[in-house]
């Protein structure tokens, strides 16, 4: 099963789509604990957390507080009890390509 950091660089590097996906993360005192970034607001994927350009300045997220990635609306990965596989994952980016 793909890793969310997995789903970043395959966005970032296959696909050159991370300026279109909305990554959505844990943010504690945001309304529901979620907070979303755009694609194009990431700086940097690193080992171990992802960087990005938020209102209150350049700061880094941790991959494990990322819950969910959407690509123009629609689920590109989510971490749920029914985790994306790589096929399922390669299906998503087919059905995303025909938009």
């Amino acid at each position: 099963m793909p890793t969310v950091k997995d789903a970043l660089n395959k966005l970032k590097w296959h696909h050159g789509r991370l300026d279109h996906a909305v990554v959505w993360y844990t943010h504690r005192g945001a309304p529901g604990d979620l907070r979303a970034v755009e694609g194009s607001d990431i700086l940097e994927l690193g080992s171990s957390f992802f960087h990005v350009q938020a209102p209150e300045g350049a700061t880094a997220i941790p991959y494990h507080r990322i819950q969910r990635i959407e690509i123009k609306g629609h689920p590109y990965w989510e971490r749920h009890p029914r985790h994306r596989t790589l096929g399922d994952l390669e299906k998503a980016q087919q059905e995303e390509e025909q938009l």
